[in-house]
């Protein structure tokens, strides 16, 4: 399969914009302590504050990330906040509970008699269908989530904290599939990862040899035909 991950996790993103407020109203009152309305609005809704000085003002609209001329320029990381966990993989969790299974069922498996944990888990050739349907599994149910969320195809992801170097970077990509949106910003090594909800995207927290830790993000969020063009 075809990667065009195009600098993603590898110091080569676009980086922040120097964002300015919408509201050019209160972008121009130089008189500390007036207060106006304040609307600030972007291509998921509108939100609404009366009465803010400008100092506040320009604090809300930064805090939210609104702040920007268009959602392009509202990176995928400052749209939502990472919400409830929705599918992980973890190939040491699954031989795990294969093993317990297998405990508890033993003379389903052909042992003659109660095998010792040790015994079943010296079969490690045999978690391959195992761990091929569990993948397969999970695949099934986060391309039925992608469908929901984005029956446009069209994504947007950046990542935070890759690997050892802790780099940045960005990119655009089209996939109708899990597998293609994995394949399409996850390194090509080992992988333990847990995915969240992001707004109408999602978070993605990855663990391998050079984050042992689970400090590397990915923040993937659907895009429109225009968007998605003029990234590019």
């Amino acid at each position: 399969m075809k990667n065009i991950r195009k600098g993603l996790g590898k110091n080569l993103g676009m980086g922040y914009k120097n964002l300015a407020p919408m509201d050019s109203h209160i972008h121009s009152l130089s008189a500390k302590g007036v207060k106006t309305t304040y609307c600030v609005k972007d291509n998921y809704g509108v939100v609404w504050k009366k009465n803010l000085s400008k100092s506040k003002a320009d604090k809300l609209a930064k805090d939210m990330s609104l702040n920007a001329k268009s959602m392009k320029d509202v990176l995928p990381s400052e749209r939502y906040k990472v919400g409830k966990q929705i599918e992980s993989w973890d190939e040491s969790d699954i031989i795990d509970e294969e093993v317990k299974y297998k405990l508890e069922a033993w003379e389903d498996f052909g042992y003659e008699k109660k095998p010792t944990e040790s015994e079943v888990r010296d079969n490690i050739d045999e978690y391959g269908d195992v761990i091929n349907f569990a993948w397969d599994n999970m695949i099934e149910n986060l391309t039925e989530i992608m469908e929901k969320k984005n029956p446009n195809n069209k994504w947007r992801a950046e990542v935070k904290n890759f690997g050892w170097r802790s780099s940045s970077g960005e990119n655009v990509f089209y996939a109708e599939k899990g597998d293609e949106l994995l394949s399409e910003i996850l390194p090509k090594t080992d992988n333990t990862f847990k995915i969240f909800n992001f707004g109408k995207g999602f978070a993605i927290q990855n663990f391998h040899h050079d984050s042992p830790t689970g400090n590397e993000w990915y923040y993937i969020v659907p895009i429109s035909d225009t968007e998605y063009e003029e990234l590019q």
